[in-house]
């Protein structure tokens, strides 16, 4: 009896082990964990070394989306580098059949209404032109003064940069949007421009 339960242990084990999947028997390779490199001790080329996404949040506060760069690499190609000049010869509406409002310099370091807290019709997405590195860009939504969602721009970014903000913008008519410093660093955000690409 015991050499008969012995031997059928025997085979259960050899069967249940060749049942256990494996790396090796699916020709799975590991994936690498990504070297961090550090230039400088300082937070500054941390933020540098991040790779440009925008992260989307709702009204509670959760993630809820992510634009990789690739996404706004393709995002931005459908529009001209610097809108407000490519735009200035055909009045206010632009090629993707959206209006544009421009709005001028901008300089906070919390937050600051676009046009003055002016609603926009579907508001599609806003183009800002940072004259130097600006890090922790935000862009609240509000729908009649309650806010919907925020956009925050990770990683640090100069010159044009065109942020989509369709994906909060989808269940009412008219919004107003607001810039916002969300840098974990602190400090004073500088735009020398900006635009809202809205229907």
């Amino acid at each position: 009896m015991f050499k008969l339960t012995l031997g059928k242990l025997g085979v259960g084990a050899i069967a249940l082990g060749t049942m256990i999947p494996t790396t090796a028997a699916f020709a799975e390779e590991t994936t690498p964990i990504p070297a961090v490199k550090y230039d400088q001790n300082t937070v500054a080329s941390e933020v540098q070394n991040q790779e440009l996404s925008v992260e989307v949040y709702d009204e509670h506060d959760k993630l809820v989306k992510v634009y990789s760069k690739e996404e706004l690499e393709a995002f931005n190609a459908q529009f001209p580098a610097n809108p407000t000049t490519a735009f200035q010869n055909i009045g206010t509406v632009s090629p993707l059949a959206l209006n544009t409002t421009s709005f001028g310099k901008a300089q906070f370091s919390n937050s600051l209404w676009i046009k003055g807290g002016a609603t926009f019709k579907k508001p599609q997405s806003v183009w800002v032109n940072s004259p130097g590195r600006t890090d922790g860009l935000g862009v609240a939504v509000y729908y009649e003064g309650k806010e919907k969602g925020k956009y925050r721009v990770n990683g640090a970014f100069e010159g044009g940069l065109n942020i989509p903000i369709a994906y909060l913008t989808k269940d009412y008519t008219y919004y107003s949007l607001q810039l916002r410093n969300l840098s974990l660093y602190g400090g004073t955000i500088t735009l020398s421009e900006g635009m809202v690409f809205h229907q």
